[in-house]
């Protein structure tokens, strides 16, 4: 004679054998659906604001790149508008100058701001610009590091008043980001045109609240 089967049991079985095992499977789908985190903005000060994009590189990242600067602040620029909505400085107006003026790069930075009626200065300084990993001409991978700070150009704080610094940090980005790329892949352009945009996104990203894989 068989046994009859617990209630429980057997609507347990039931709800497998009809589909039930979806039902008690999705809270753990849903778990591993939702593995991002909430970033917060470091500076959330930028929406409507007049900003002047100064970027700085050395003469040997200059003389290999000589277009490096305004193609950072083009990219920056186009980055951090797709997200707030505020007004830069013509990026062409900024180079002109920049290359006009050897005494340039020596101004505060407020004076800067000032010259260009901006209410902020975003400094970026190209510590470290390449398109090759080191040790190898051959294979591309592209690289920067960059300190970059925001300067207050209103109001009648001194010019140099450390109070002026808004927002600093630095930003590092590698591309590809796990292994270079052999000659066959890609060329030299399309690698530094990549590299300065996951840059120009990884510094916009530090003024506005996004989402971001847990552990990335």
């Amino acid at each position: 004679m068989r046994q009859k089967l617990p209630l429980a049991a057997g609507l347990g079985l039931i709800l497998l054998a009809t589909g039930g095992c979806n039902l008690l499977a999705s809270p753990m789908y849903a778990l591993a659906a939702d593995r991002t985190q909430n970033i917060q903005a470091e500076f959330e000060d930028l929406e409507g604001k007049d900003v002047c994009l100064w970027v700085w590189a050395d003469e040997s990242v200059s003389f290999s790149y000589p277009q490096v600067r305004l193609d950072v602040a083009n990219h920056v620029r186009h980055a951090i508008n797709q997200h707030i909505n505020c007004t830069f400085t013509d990026p062409l107006a900024v180079h002109k100058f920049q290359r006009s003026d050897y005494e340039a790069d020596r101004l505060p930075m407020v004076e800067i701001g000032r010259k260009f009626d901006a209410d902020m200065v975003m400094h970026i300084q190209l510590l470290e610009f390449r398109t090759h990993p080191y040790g190898s001409d051959s294979l591309l991978q592209g690289h920067i590091l960059a300190q970059c700070a925001l300067y207050d150009c209103r109001g009648d704080l001194p010019v140099q008043s450390r109070d002026r610094e808004l927002w600093s940090g630095r930003v590092e980005v590698d591309f590809p980001e796990k292994h270079p790329l052999n000659p066959t892949e890609a060329d030299v352009f399309y690698v530094r045109s990549a590299t300065i945009q996951v840059f120009s996104q990884a510094l916009a990203k530090k003024f506005y609240t996004h989402r971001e894989p847990v552990g990335g």
